[in-house]
């Protein structure tokens, strides 16, 4: 008996010192407790519903910026994008501007956010042993004068696309992440370019200018002697050195980061692609016939076209008003380029037109009817005598 619970309980402590092994084999990541909910005036609700602003509109699962917002948006859905179409996100040096806990495969574009602790926070995701990377995308803002323009932390994965990220204390700060990919942006005059501190993934094709420090990678922190595995490639550094005897030399990052391909001139940094917002007509049916059509654009656009109930595209040079619209069903989308020629589509906005019968129309009707069974009353009535 005494060596059976001896041996019980010899695997009990093989298996709790197993399970701490597990949770604490990182000590950087072991603190995995989610950050607390700011407190915020604007929240995209689980069930897809916007409160705190008239100022974004929902159509489906593409929530787009009709005008300038001011405060935090807590993002509580998943599987959606967030279009500023190039409206600001300002905040008041504390919070931040978009915050998401343990948000799947949401794309947040086109907004310009400035002055917040953190412009963009993306936080806890983190099933233990699986890498399935439910991965979150912030593609061409604008991110300036913030403490921390990006962080993410704790997540599956991130992907950082064309942003320009300018004028903060650290432009992107990443901690614990299973996927990371940053590319084509343009990374300038912050106090940290980028800090990394255990991840995986790639960082290419960015322009890393006049920041502070471009780069900060810290393994004293995480435990390990080497942080984080990152492929740098083709990156434009402002501090380079030139060209090495074998061509162009790598630019060294530390110990244990290189970028063998840095670039002797900054990427061009294409902006996303311009994207076109119907802000009227709405999805919901109208009662008149004549209804304003009005959209707006993230960027400068020409050879603007619409199409109703796909016929024929009309030139639209500015907003206007539909009129002479039947009653049914109706859909419009408009089209356009910028002035590097790529081609943007808006949603495909559908709405009813039901006008109902005019009622000073039909009591005129009635009283005319009315009057004319009358008088034919009259008239047989005279006959008869």
């Amino acid at each position: 008996m005494k060596r059976t619970a001896l041996a019980r309980a010899l695997a009990v402590s093989f298996l709790f010192s197993a399970l701490v092994g597990t949770l604490f084999v990182n000590s950087a990541c072991a603190n995995m407790f989610p950050a607390p909910v700011p407190e915020h005036n604007i929240e995209i609700m689980e069930n897809g519903s916007v409160v705190g602003t008239d100022e974004i509109r929902r159509n489906g699962t593409l929530y787009t910026f009709t005008g300038d917002v001011f405060g935090t948006v807590v993002v509580s859905r998943d599987g959606i994008i967030i279009d500023g179409a190039g409206h600001a996100l300002r905040g008041n040096g504390t919070s931040s501007g978009f915050f998401l806990q343990g948000n799947k495969h949401v794309t947040i574009r086109n907004v310009r956010i400035s002055n917040f602790r953190i412009g963009i926070a993306s936080t806890w995701w983190w099933p233990l042993g699986r890498k399935d990377n439910p991965n979150n995308v912030f593609q061409g803002n604008i991110i300036t004068n913030n403490t921390y323009g990006i962080t993410a932390s704790l997540v599956g994965g991130v992907t950082i696309l064309e942003n320009v990220i300018s004028n903060n204390e650290v432009g992107v700060s990443v901690f614990c992440l299973h996927f990371l990919l940053v590319s084509g942006n343009h990374i300038s005059n912050n106090g940290e370019g980028i800090k990394i501190i255990d991840g995986e993934g790639s960082v290419y094709n960015n322009n890393f200018i006049n920041n502070t420090l471009q780069v900060n990678c810290d393994p004293e922190s995480s435990g390990y002697s080497k942080t984080s595995v990152i492929i740098w490639r083709r990156n434009y550094w402002s501090d380079h050195s030139g060209i090495g005897s074998m061509g162009n030399a790598p630019y060294l990052i530390d110990a244990y980061n290189k970028d063998n391909s840095p670039l002797m001139a900054p990427n061009r940094i294409s902006k996303l692609m311009p994207s076109i917002a119907v802000l009227s007509p709405e999805n919901k049916t109208y009662e008149t016939s004549s209804i304003p059509l009005t959209f707006t654009a993230n960027e400068a656009v020409s050879q603007i076209t619409y199409s109703l109930d796909g016929e024929e595209t009309i030139p639209l040079t500015r907003n206007t008003t539909l009129t002479g619209l039947a009653n049914g069903d109706h859909n419009l989308t408009i089209w356009g380029n910028d002035e590097t020629g790529n081609f943007a589509a808006s949603e495909t906005i559908y709405f009813g037109v039901k006008v109902p019968f005019p009622t000073a129309l039909a009591a005129t009707a009635s009283s005319t009817l009315i009057a004319l069974i009358t008088l034919g009353l009259v008239y047989l009535k005279k006959r008869k005598h």
